[in-house]
């Protein structure tokens, strides 16, 4: 896959990686390389090969996989042996395990660039060996192999299709290790059990508050005596405030795994079952290890978290860079802490979320995706490393801003043509936007084109239409004694214009009426035509076909003379175009697209009156 795709999923894997586990350390580069590999789709031959690496990689499965824990990292030292379990039941239908590892920098243009070798090794319950997947660089296009050890990457997997049931042993052994110890991640399916013969005690944070409820996990191969029998252990748990301790039963998580776990809960009230805590304190657990599988006997393996109790403070929060659609939040806290903005047009019930999950004191976060000219309120949450809590919503009435407003530039740009039948009317109003838009159901043209004068408009063409009897049409405040009608379904002002090609920039980049902006041909069926009433000059096209097509488009252009825009649709076969006004110059630096088929015309004829100043009676997108 591309190297841009990866970046991006990866980007996505580490925002929910972060979101899934606040507080925690980003995972290594090596962690990233074995889940994307792990869990890619492969495409061409078995196992990896030379052309598309172990496959591509699939985004919903790379991250469904991280979110299962079946992963981890570690690290060995020359001639270290680490074990690992994986259970695998009658009914899997597969076994992969996957090891990577972040080598350090080799010497350069060397045959053997790799400087620290890790060996994979997986051996089945009946005692069988299996390799990782191996390529002949002396042969490309050879499919990958698993016949022997791996001493020339630094990932490798190994794959078993139909694997035996029972729980398989996975070996990561510290084959030439010169500058060690080699930190290295793996993973495996179904189901990775962190699991050798030196035993590791651990909490489930170091960091807790007085009403935590910790986890205790102790994870030792040598515990589990009975593959088909979830096994217990008994570990003394205690605090400085209660130096005594609770003892507490740790159960396996299942047969064979050798995971013990508890929950313990905290409280600074004591009681039976809990342990009794305090502002500052320090909880401790110890597990003696029998046997370390390095020789050593009667290890002593300690776990230790810190309680803190008191909530972060908020000290400032302050609006800055508001813009139509933006906003920035800067916020103070007294304590590294992550921080939530929850916000919304209410209070009360917030709609959008925005988290900046890395502990800080000073955050930085931008409100995106917001809607112009709206009142926006919103609230604080910071949550410090032991999950103390503290929201503040300024009182109760929420922090606000308002963004800035965007003028409508009535212009619609379509992938789904929606205005047949209908007739705009943009009428001058005196407002920053010049005019209000209404719309009305239209089955007849307001002006019967009979008896008009037929432009002889081939096809990308333009011709100019002078404006007669002193009068003048007006855009945008301007008057004009002549336009351009072109072919391609608008009218200009100060220049011709014969491009097809419709896009924002080109709409926008002449004072302009677009009726439909697209890629017409009058020269190969229907017609253009203009006549001028005593109030207004028309121009129809009727029955004129895009280009290269045999289809049918009916549209009409009145320009009043006291400057009102009327523009009507009838039997419009075009799916896409452009339809709105420009007063020429340039595209705006920040345009949001109107929904021309959603203004509504105040009651009576729209022709006759026009909306109070400024507003249009519509709506638009944002």
């Amino acid at each position: 896959m591309s190297g841009p795709t990866i970046a991006g999923i990866g980007a996505l894997l580490l925002q929910d990686l972060r979101a899934q586990n606040p507080g925690d350390p980003d995972p290594r580069n090596s962690t990233l390389k074995i889940l994307m590999a792990h869990t890619a789709t492969d495409i061409l031959d078995p196992g990896p090969d030379y052309r598309s690496g172990y496959g591509s990689v699939k985004a919903p499965a790379l991250i469904d996989f991280a979110r299962t824990g079946n992963w981890l990292e570690s690290e060995a030292d020359q001639g270290d042996t680490l074990l690992f379990t994986v259970p695998v039941a009658p009914t899997d239908t597969e076994l992969r395990i996957t090891l990577a590892w972040d080598d350090i920098p080799g010497t350069p243009n060397v045959a053997m660039a790799l400087v620290n070798d890790l060996d994979l090794q997986v051996f089945s319950p009946s005692g069988g060996t299996h390799y990782p997947w191996t390529l002949d660089p002396l042969d490309p296009s050879a499919h990958a192999v698993q016949t022997a050890a791996d001493h020339l990457n630094n990932i490798e997997q190994v794959y078993v299709d139909s694997p035996e049931a029972g729980v398989w042993l996975v070996e990561i052994r510290g084959h030439n290790v010169p500058q060690g110890p080699q930190e290295f991640s793996l993973c495996a399916s179904p189901t990775l059990v962190n699991c050798a013969s030196q035993g590791l005690i651990s909490f489930s944070s170091s960091m807790l508050n007085c009403s935590s409820t910790v986890g205790i996990t102790v994870r030792d191969c040598d515990l589990n005596t009975d593959d088909f029998a979830q096994e217990t252990i008994n570990v003394t748990v205690t605090s400085t405030s209660e130096p005594a301790g609770e003892t507490v039963v740790l159960t396996e998580s299942g047969a064979a795994t050798a995971a013990f776990s508890t929950l313990l809960p905290l409280s600074t009230v004591d009681a039976p079952g809990v342990l009794l805590v305090n502002e500052g304190d320090t909880i401790g657990a110890v597990y003696v290890d029998a046997d370390d599988g390095n020789g050593n006997m009667g290890v002593t393996q300690t776990a230790t978290a810190t309680l803190d109790c008191t909530a972060p403070t908020i000290t400032l929060v302050s609006i800055t860079d508001v813009t139509a659609t933006t906003a920035t939040v800067d916020i103070t806290v007294d304590e590294p802490s992550s921080v939530q903005i929850d916000f919304g047009t209410n209070c009360g019930a917030t709609t959008g979320e925005v988290v900046s999950f890395l502990p800080s004191t000073n955050h930085t976060i931008q409100l995106s995706g917001l809607s112009d000219d709206v009142v926006y309120k919103f609230k604080v949450t910071a949550t410090d490393p032991a999950f103390n809590t503290v929201t503040d919503n300024n009182g109760g009435g929420c922090y606000s801003f308002m963004t800035d407003p965007v003028p409508d530039y009535f212009t619609e740009q379509f992938g789904s043509f929606d205005l047949s039948g209908r007739t705009i009317t943009y009428i001058p109003n005196g407002s920053d936007e010049h005019y209000a838009a209404c719309g009305r159901t239209a089955t007849v043209f307001p002006t019967d084109p009979s008896g008009g004068s037929s432009l002889p408009l081939s096809d990308d063409d333009s011709e100019f239409v002078s404006v007669g009897s002193g009068q003048t049409v007006k855009l945008y405040g301007t008057s004009y004694s002549g336009f351009y009608v072109g072919s391609n379904g608008y009218i200009t002002f100060t220049t011709s214009d014969t491009d097809y090609t419709e896009s924002l920039s080109d709409h926008f980049d002449t004072a302009r009426v677009s009726a439909n902006f697209d890629d017409y041909n009058p020269s190969s069926a229907g017609n253009v035509s203009w006549k001028q009433l005593s109030d207004r000059i028309v121009v129809t096209w009727l029955g004129v076909p895009e280009y290269a097509t045999s289809n049918s488009n009916n549209f009409q252009v009145e320009l009043y003379f006291d400057g009102r825009i009327a523009v009507t649709y009838l039997d419009m076969a075009s799916t896409d175009g452009i339809a709105g006004l420009s007063a020429g110059g340039d595209i705006p630096p920040l345009i949001l697209p109107s929904d021309l088929s959603s203004y509504l015309c105040p009651t009576g004829d729209p022709l006759d009156q026009a909306p109070t100043p400024p507003g249009n009676g519509g709506t638009r997108q944002p």
